[in-house]
């Protein structure tokens, strides 16, 4: 981005913000400077955006000017507007787009039962960077976290498989009978829009 205003007053504004307005996932400020360019009595430098925008104007402003004058874009020609056109907007963050629940497999010799779910995660637009899964016994109310991230998944961060495995002790003589269910997911995509849910499946 470069910024050229008529008469600027260089030995004031050698590097001059610009603050940009963006709503999604959240509403959030973002602040770039821009520095002096000598050779051509501008302003430039380089501002980033999330990618998959709503299609539509960016908002922004210049603080401080001088010592009274806040410029915002609107203000400016139609030129100085920034537009943005997405050919995959996107809105919501990454999605369970299966889940399966793994049969308990006994496992004799470590006394142990083991069982849990293969859950695939998509988000197409902009591919998962993070979330966590939280499992409880409706029994004795214990739980279980599980961390999400890319380098665990069966795939790739747009469409992944992830596997979430549970080994539960028992004695010589049993264990007591419970269920275990989802309680919270908590799954982020690259721009940080995310999606929650909670109670969604039991065993």
């Amino acid at each position: 981005m470069y910024l050229q205003l008529k008469d600027p007053d260089k030995s004031k504004h050698d590097s001059i913000p610009v603050i940009f307005k963006f709503y999604f996932p959240y509403e959030r400020l973002d602040i770039f400077f821009l520095d002096w360019k000598s050779n051509g009595r501008y302003w430039s430098g380089n501002v980033l955006i999330p990618a998959n925008l709503m299609p539509g104007s960016i908002s922004y402003y210049i603080p401080n000017y001088d010592a009274s004058t806040i410029i915002f874009n609107t203000q400016l020609s139609s030129e100085s507007q920034l537009n943005v056109t997405s050919l995959e907007a996107d809105l919501f963050g990454p999605i369970f787009e299966s889940l399966f629940q793994i049969p308990p497999k006994f496992i004799y010799n470590e006394r142990v039962i083991q069982f849990g779910w293969n859950i695939t995660i998509k988000d197409t637009p902009n591919g998962l960077s993070h979330g966590f899964i939280v499992v409880r016994g409706n029994l004795d109310h214990s739980y279980y976290n599980f961390t999400i991230i890319v380098k665990k998944i069966s795939g790739d961060r747009f469409v992944g498989d992830y596997l979430i495995t549970m080994d539960i002790s028992y004695g010589l003589m049993g264990c007591a009978s419970q269920e275990y269910e989802i309680m919270n997911v908590y799954l982020e995509d690259t721009q940080g829009l995310f999606t929650r849910h909670k109670q969604i499946s039991d065993f």
